[in-house]
């Protein structure tokens, strides 16, 4: 039996309490999808985009992010060891979804998948989202990985219907700060 690569050795097996020192997060579902069996119409024929600050700005146009994690979310795009995907929807030059597509041999993660509040369920995140899977699909990725949070029920109802399906849940807990 092999090791799954998306379980992390070395966690804790369950939460920790704030009597340990931590802060409860909300609970994530991380969700798996083989990409050949995405219907990849509704991608967008488009390349990603390499600039990180034009992605940043976009993602926080979108209005999903905090204004404040702006130099955090560059921090970590910059960071991405393997090669990462930036993918930005736009409708008469205004950004209206962003997508994350990170590549590592067979996986593709998802990420930062968002779409602009008055721009939603009309089909514009699920573009955002298959053109960045389809991404990862060219360049040899097999399957992919996201996680979302289980507060977010219309976003876990879009992936079960793109085809996604849970692998398992987690809670992230945070240590409290002084």
């Amino acid at each position: 039996m092999s090791a799954n690569p998306l379980l992390l050795s070395g966690l804790p097996t369950g939460p920790l309490s704030a009597s340990d020192g931590y802060l409860s997060a909300e609970e994530m579902v991380v969700m798996l999808a083989g990409l050949a069996d995405f219907d990849y119409d509704l991608a967008i024929d488009r390349f990603p985009v390499k600039n990180v600050g034009r992605f940043v700005e976009a993602a926080l146009e979108v209005g999903v992010l905090q204004p404040t994690v702006g130099a955090e979310l560059t921090g970590v795009i910059e960071d991405i060891k393997t090669k990462a995907g930036l993918f930005i929807y736009e409708l008469d030059d205004q950004p209206i979804a962003t997508a994350i597509c990170v590549h590592d041999e067979e996986l593709a993660g998802l990420f930062e998948v968002a779409c602009h509040e008055s721009f939603r369920r009309r089909g514009f995140g699920r573009a955002i989202a298959l053109t960045a899977l389809k991404w990862g699909w060219m360049r040899g990725a097999e399957r992919a990985w996201l996680q979302v949070g289980t507060e977010n029920e219309a976003a876990i109802k879009l992936y079960e219907r793109m085809g996604f399906s849970e692998l398992y849940r987690y809670r992230a807990d945070e240590v409290a700060s002084d």
